[in-house]
């Protein structure tokens, strides 16, 4: 259903909560959380706690690996090469230049895999050593992030969603994004209305260490059980060693001679989602761009900069009316809260009965609605 949408060109159409894009890309996402990740652990447990280690079993965890790392590198490279993407949000995509983009995905696909198969084979040994040391670790891990979000007032995700269904799905969001960057590094959640560049830094950083931790744990404690065999420590301390380091020089490589150059600080950035959305409408050189704020939670800037934005669409709404430019569509005008739109306009769009944007109900008939039109 992603795929055909992406390829056949399909537009976000009114009620629906993401565009096609973008919900292909939270589906990935979703994937590798739910799925890729902890199926590559058990994978990794089952192999290092066997006695025999075949190279059919080996193979089928770097298969494992691959696959997952190509996931997490398509799924940015996607995005942040996409035209409508990078005209509607500069600042968030664009990382990925214009030439040699083959190279850059190569690079993409190289540093993911590498931290795949590190954190995740890491991991695995801390679950056969000591399985609370990881839930402790794990719990501390995200709680940090967690806690960084509330303190930076930037814990509500940027999804158009009421306040009570919006704290559900921030935390539901949070973790897994902490989680999937953990794992695989994605560049795709580097941007502040998701994990933002001083955590993503900090995500990437901790996540190297605790390879380095969870070997030197398992060399120390695992005690190996019957039918069981206990890997060779100098081996796995130059597995370890080689991973992180190549993990640490191709990053350095795609920092200096494969990323973009004015885009790099989106790497390191500390603005969060909140200072991100309102800059996006504050700065935006035309109506088109600055629209895109009623697709943004209103948690995040509505008592910053609502008054302001209701003023800009009261004076503007009859000339786009008038006008009709290519931007205001059913779509765009969907987005928009009843409170920001002139009365006398309001009713020609069904008042308060029409399609709202982000309504689940009214996204889930759109999507079963384009699957029927497709077949």
């Amino acid at each position: 259903m992603d795929a055909w949408r992406v390829a056949s060109g399909q537009e976000q159409q009114p009620g629906a909560l993401f565009s096609p894009l973008t919900e292909m890309a939270y589906s990935k996402g979703t994937e590798m959380f739910a799925e890729a990740i902890p199926g590559f652990v058990i994978q990794a447990v089952a192999l290092v706690t066997s006695k025999e280690k075949s190279l059919v079993a080996v193979g089928s965890l770097l298969v494992s690996a691959t696959t997952t790392a190509m996931t997490a590198a398509s799924g940015f490279y996607d995005i942040d090469t996409d035209p409508s993407g990078r005209k509607r949000n500069p600042d968030a995509t664009g990382l990925v230049p214009d030439q040699a983009r083959t190279k850059a995905f190569l690079v993409l696909l190289a540093l993911s895999f590498c931290q795949v198969l590190a954190k995740g084979v890491a991991m695995a040994l801390l679950v056969v050593t000591d399985i609370r040391t990881l839930l402790y670790y794990i719990v501390g891990d995200v709680g940090l992030i967690l806690a960084y979000k509330v303190a930076t007032n930037d814990f509500h995700s940027y999804f158009p969603l009421p306040r009570a269904a919006s704290f559900v799905v921030s935390l539901m969001l949070r973790v897994m994004v902490k989680v999937t960057v953990d794992f695989t590094g994605t560049l795709l959640y580097r941007i502040p209305v998701l994990l933002g560049g001083t955590s993503y830094c900090f995500t990437l950083v901790t996540s190297q260490i605790s390879v380095l931790v969870a070997v030197h744990l398992y060399n120390k404690n695992f005690e190996p059980g019957e039918g069981q065999e206990k890997l060779d420590a100098d081996s796995t301390w130059a597995a370890a060693i080689t991973m992180v380091i190549g993990w640490v020089c191709l990053y350095a490589y795609f920092i200096l001679r494969v990323a973009a150059p004015k885009k790099r600080w989106t790497l390191w950035s500390s603005k969060t989602g909140r200072q991100a959305i309102v800059e996006n409408y504050t700065k935006g050189e035309s109506d088109e761009n600055k629209i895109s704020i009623f697709r943004r939670n209103k948690i995040l800037w509505e008592k910053e900069i609502g008054g302001q934005v209701r003023e800009w669409t009261m004076a503007n709404w009859a000339t786009w009316d008038r006008e009709k430019p290519e931007w205001f569509t059913a779509k765009a005008k969907s987005s928009v809260p009843d409170s920001y739109i002139p009365g006398e306009f309001l009713a020609g769009l069904g008042g308060a009965n029409r399609v709202r944007r982000g309504s689940a109900a009214g996204s889930v008939r759109e999507s079963f609605r384009e699957a029927g039109e497709g077949a």
